[in-house]
């Protein structure tokens, strides 16, 4: 009987240690960090497109026909992203 008590105390506590963990996380699930940036290509606009993400600068680059003409591709403009839902401004990249 008493190894029953201990087990129970001892699962109680595990119990109040997690619910204590995600009420101090705001019970918002934890999601990671990527450094790696994120492409994609696509039609947009009548034109292929290929759309490139930096997690870590919170910046969309958005090459327009990279796979027409030259072997250089330059950004066409870009995307400083903040909220979700919130407001968005594309501007034009530098050293075209």
């Amino acid at each position: 009987m008493e190894r029953f008590d201990k087990w129970i105390a001892r699962a109680a506590l595990l119990l109040c240690g997690m619910t204590l963990g995600w009420l101090l996380a705001g019970g918002h699930a934890v999601q990671a960090q990527s450094s790696t940036p994120q492409v994609e290509v696509r039609a947009l606009a009548a034109s292929d497109s290929m759309v490139v993400y930096y997690p870590d600068q919170q910046m969309v680059y958005v090459y327009t026909q990279p796979f027409v003409g030259l072997p250089d591709s330059y950004c066409s403009y870009k995307f400083k992203l903040s909220t979700p839902g919130g407001k968005i401004t594309r501007q034009q990249c530098n050293g075209n």
